[in-house]
């Protein structure tokens, strides 16, 4: 799998994310047979108040393709897939930066940053 272009619409704030933010990746087979791959979005909260998971799987999707086609895959990430439960158990959408990654797996994917503001 090749991953070819990676866009976002970063630099939300924290209140708009009820409407959520998109993220896609292109992704092509590089053989001549057909095939199918799960192309997956992680997160990484960089800034959390509390301590969180290393990464976060957000969501995964099959896509079958053609030798040498080519398809968009997008993921929304909105409140429920943001938010954390902070120290005062309030569960919110902090300020910060959030690592966005999307690939085959987890140690091979096309990486963006979220920058959330208040």
């Amino acid at each position: 799998m090749e991953l070819g272009g990676f866009a976002d619409d970063s630099g939300r704030l924290a209140e708009e994310f009820e409407s959520a933010p998109h993220f896609s990746g292109i992704f092509r087979i590089l053989s001549e047979m057909r095939g199918a791959e799960v192309v997956q979005l992680y997160i990484k909260d960089m800034e959390a108040s509390v301590t969180r998971r290393i990464i976060e799987c957000k969501g995964f999707q099959k896509v079958e393709l053609a030798p040498g086609e080519r398809k968009t895959v997008i993921f929304r990430l909105g409140y429920e897939e943001l938010a954390i439960w902070d120290s005062g158990m309030q569960f919110k959408v902090e300020p910060g930066n959030v690592k966005i990654m999307v690939g085959s797996d987890s140690q091979h994917t096309a990486e963006t940053m979220l920058h959330i503001t208040r």
